[in-house]
């Protein structure tokens, strides 16, 4: 880490630590238009001359009857662990994944996530159910979701997440330039990071992963969990079995963003796309050499994820299968 990138965080945090909430409160007033998502809503705020990224998450009763808690507090099924829809196991575990994560960065053992610069406890006003039969069908009718998706709706207070401003998305930043190998690079790095500290995300698509145009961050751990959580036996064993699923993940996910945005393709057809191909798909270098060493865990990882969404939340994890194929797209030692 920069000393520069050092300073403006002791100096962020230093002055957000000194407000009191009503100061708080005034400077979220003055912030961006916040944008609603299923963990929270964001805004972008200035402390000083120093952009800030904030993000609000609904802190339930029970949650905060067991402050710091990473335990499954809701007795949410493992497979909510999945980034279709899930609103998260819990806020304690959010803010758990973002101080570890900024220990890393603070300790030098790996730069690519955004600093936590503070958080702190607020009251807002209940949301309301919102969409909750829809939410609670798609998740087979399960008691717990209900009941998470239900405290979630009655919530009178959240967590604010003052997080380091990364300018833009992944996703933002390759429509504007062809860092197709940069990207790869750097979310190989990560995920490999990621792995050897036993820690998860479960959601590193390319809107929630993020670049300054030198790196990428991973960022938004809504659905992130770690192996020092406190977690139930299915819990871990499901963890256990998922230790290559970030890998295989980001591998699909850049594989299905060049040939959707590169061969004009929907999205959600892309793999087909990459399935039914007779030859090397027409994309340019790097993109083709990519897409062409992702080909086999892309279409593993797609299977997989479709059976999830459309046939069973208890499909097996192909854990074996992808290990492999990814053997077989690793770069050599020491790259």
């Amino acid at each position: 880490m920069t000393a520069e990138r050092s300073q403006r965080h002791a100096t962020v945090s230093e002055r957000l630590a000194g407000l009191d909430d009503a100061q708080v409160v005034a400077l979220l007033g003055a912030g961006s238009a916040p944008a609603a998502g299923i963990g929270g809503s964001t805004t972008t705020i200035h402390v000083g001359e120093v952009p800030v990224f904030v993000k609000r998450v609904p802190l339930t009763d029970l949650e905060r009857a067991h402050p710091g808690s990473t335990a499954n507090l809701f007795g949410l099924p493992a497979f909510y662990q999945y980034g279709i829809g899930s609103a998260g196991f819990g806020v304690w575990r959010e803010v758990a994944a973002h101080t570890m994560t900024t220990g890393w960065v603070l300790d030098g053992q790996y730069d690519g996530f955004p600093l936590l610069h503070h958080w702190r406890v607020l009251p807002q006003t209940p949301s309301g159910p919102g969409d909750l039969e829809k939410w609670v069908r798609h998740w087979d009718g399960n008691d717990a979701v209900r009941a998470r998706l239900q405290a979630i709706g009655s919530a009178s207070a959240s967590i604010v997440l003052f997080l380091e401003h990364i300018p833009y998305t992944v996703d933002t930043w390759l429509q504007r330039r062809p860092a197709y190998a940069m990207v790869d690079d750097e979310v190989r790095r990560g995920t490999e990071f990621l792995r050897s500290q036993g820690f998860v995300h479960f959601d590193a698509h390319f809107r929630n992963l993020l670049t300054d145009g030198h790196r990428v961050y991973f960022a938004d751990f809504g659905l992130a969990t770690h192996t020092g959580f406190s977690h139930t036996a299915d819990e871990s064993a499901f963890l256990n079995r998922r230790v290559v699923y970030d890998r295989a993940y980001t591998a699909m996910h850049l594989t299905t963003w060049l040939i959707s945005n590169l061969l004009d393709v929907p999205w959600w057809d892309s793999l087909a796309h990459l399935r039914a191909r007779t030859g090397r798909l027409a994309l340019p270098e790097p993109a083709a050499g990519i897409v062409e060493r992702y080909t086999e865990v892309a279409l593993l990882m797609h299977g997989f994820a479709r059976e999830v969404e459309h046939t069973s939340k208890l499909t097996p994890f192909p854990a074996a299968e992808l290990e492999q194929a990814l053997s077989r797209c690793a770069p050599p030692p020491g790259t």
